[in-house]
């Protein structure tokens, strides 16, 4: 979900919402609908006061590869990042509150890991390794690439840098050959976070 810019920020923030039951449920439907109220197709946007309001029952992911925090820790800018992820602890609580590692083995993409995992580690927060899905299996992948050059209103041939440069954004299944991610594993081979995704029973 993107934010709009915090006091300070020049760039829109970027997180993830999870719904742990109901609640949560009924709660980020409610974000979204504000979200997407009054914009442009396409476009979503909310801010800390409503998800701060619309909190309960959800689970936030920071970090990951897009928005502020990512960038700010390979620019080497720790203090920033920390001070970014704070509201987020203030609204979700450190039981609440992961960061995430997304490995596309893009470029930059282990160093940008190590570096959140490294900066979890210093405020006390877990870690989650997510894949940043768009789309469901690596045969979808050239469809998501037009797509995403209609949007940005680019050709194929000069949309380096609006569309993933590999395949790995899909859908993988845990400890399989396709989803398992050593280098990711061995950041944190003391143990692994308690947090387990279902298939929600609706």
């Amino acid at each position: 979900m993107e934010l709009e810019p915090q006091t300070g920020q020049h760039n829109d923030d970027h997180i993830v919402l999870l719904c742990q039951n109901l609640n949560g449920y009924h709660n980020l439907s409610q974000l979204l609908t504000r979200a997407r109220h009054a914009r442009p197709k396409g476009e979503a946007r909310t801010t800390l006061d409503a998800i701060s309001e619309l909190s309960g029952g959800l689970i936030c992911l920071v970090g990951g590869k897009e928005g502020n925090i990512p960038k700010l820790v390979l620019d080497n800018q720790v203090g920033r990042a920390s001070a970014e992820i704070e509201p987020y602890r203030e609204i979700f609580g450190s039981d609440r509150l992961y960061v995430e590692l997304v490995n596309h083995r893009e470029p930059g993409d282990f160093a940008r890991c190590r570096k959140l995992y490294k900066l979890a580690s210093e405020l006390g927060l877990e870690c989650v390794a997510a894949n940043g899905v768009r789309y469901a299996s690596q045969d979808r992948a050239t469809l998501y690439d037009v797509l995403r050059c209609i949007a940005h209103k680019v050709t194929l041939d000069k949309s380096d840098a609006v569309r993933p440069q590999t395949t790995s954004a899909i859908s993988k299944v845990p400890n399989s050959k396709i989803g398992a991610d050593r280098r990711l594993a061995n950041l944190q081979p003391s143990g692994q976070s308690h947090l387990i995704l279902q298939k929600p029973n609706l």
